[in-house]
């Protein structure tokens, strides 16, 4: 008997070996995607999207996922987002821990620029695009989608409402049927979706580091990490869909292998836990920023933020909201990369009290390990 045990604990290990996820061959699939005559990551490698740069999510994405590890090429991602406000588009910031709408809107897709340059192994013409939420058509049905149930989730998360934040996780798991999230998404198309996986994931991590008796999830969290360690291209790159072939009882990769689901993957899979505080006072980031390496953005949020005028130990940078429809600028700092002063504009209310100043708010976002958070 005691054999048989131990036979089993071995075969267990050999399949978690034989299809643990390659960090390693994820960020080369993330470094191929980069533009250099853009300094940003192309969409795809195939169709459109092979053409196509996305400021929101997928640059924003990468720039959280090359900060996290450490990888030369932040720096010049960093560079192209201030340009845009860091890339903050009323969504994927949560991600960071910043705060965004109490409500969902339908996303659409501005064109920014047009380039010319080498996407992949080819030279050819291609554009910039920023998706950016459509305020006038909010989604009613928001909860019928298993990434924005994660979102919700993590709202409540990063505002210190746990109780709230448990209940979208349930609500989450409600919809998982044993391979994949069975949402409205998956309904339309008959195909699951790798990304909502990693979220699930990365949402559980984060709960898991408060809750210590949060462990009722393990083995569905488990089975996740398994259906997404088999869904990794040769090229380091993750498949967008997949299908459960229940003759075979395998997963087949379906779709296109691109930039979002790899960074979003990476993120559930790295070692850190995203961490928020707000600062009162904005002397004190150069306090803050200069005593530790942890320390990944500095976050403004107001209605009416204009730019952001900052010098830092690596030089001077101005980064720009580019749209009115987020209400975010998300400054990205480097490993010990501190601020030594600051200048934040803002479109000026009218009136006696300066309603501008008093909204804005500034946020510290770090990295933990998860190890640090039990």
């Amino acid at each position: 008997m005691r054999i048989a045990i131990i036979l089993f604990l071995l075969l267990c290990l050999l399949f978690s070996l034989f299809f643990a996820l390659n960090i390693d061959k994820a960020l080369d699939f993330l470094r191929a995607q980069f533009v250099e005559e853009t300094s940003l990551l192309r969409a795809s490698t195939v169709g459109e999207d092979s053409k196509t740069c996305y400021i929101a999510s997928d640059n924003l994405l990468a720039a959280m996922i090359f900060r996290i590890y450490e990888d030369p090429l932040f720096y010049k991602i960093q560079k192209a987002l201030d340009k845009y406000g860091g890339g903050a588009d009323d969504l994927h910031e949560v991600l960071l821990g910043i705060i965004t709408s109490d409500l969902f809107y339908e996303r659409y897709n501005e064109f920014v620029d047009s380039i010319f340059g080498r996407f992949g192994n080819r030279v050819t013409p291609g554009k910039i695009v920023y998706e950016l939420p459509n305020k006038s058509k909010p989604l009613t049905s928001w909860d019928a989608f298993a990434d924005l149930i994660v979102y919700k989730s993590l709202k409540y998360f990063y505002s210190n409402n746990l109780d709230k934040a448990v209940e979208n996780f349930e609500k989450l798991m409600k919809l998982w049927d044993g391979n994949g999230f069975r949402d409205s998404s998956y309904i339309l198309n008959n195909l699951y979706e790798t990304y909502k996986l990693a979220l699930a994931v990365y949402l559980y991590e984060l709960l898991s580091s408060k809750l210590k008796n949060f462990k009722n999830y393990e083995p569905a969290i488990f089975k996740m990490r398994k259906i997404i360690d088999s869904l990794q291209d040769l090229n380091g790159g993750m498949a967008t869909n997949y299908k459960y072939d229940a003759s075979s009882k395998k997963y087949i990769p379906m779709g296109d292998v691109n930039t979002e689901t790899t960074c979003i993957t990476l993120l559930a899979y790295s070692k850190s836990i995203i961490v928020k505080r707000e600062i009162e006072k904005i002397d004190d980031l150069s306090k803050v920023t200069s005593k530790s390496s942890k320390c990944i953005t500095i976050a403004f949020k107001a209605p009416k933020l204009e730019d952001i005028n900052i010098i830092t130990n690596r030089g001077s940078r101005r980064i720009k909201k580019f749209s009115n429809k987020v209400n975010s600028i998300i400054c990205w700092l480097g490993p010990h990369e501190s601020v030594k002063s600051i200048k934040i504009n803002l479109e000026l209310s009218k009136g006696k009290e300066d309603l501008s100043e008093k909204d804005l708010r500034v946020y510290i976002i770090s990295l933990e390990h998860r190890g640090d958070q039990k």
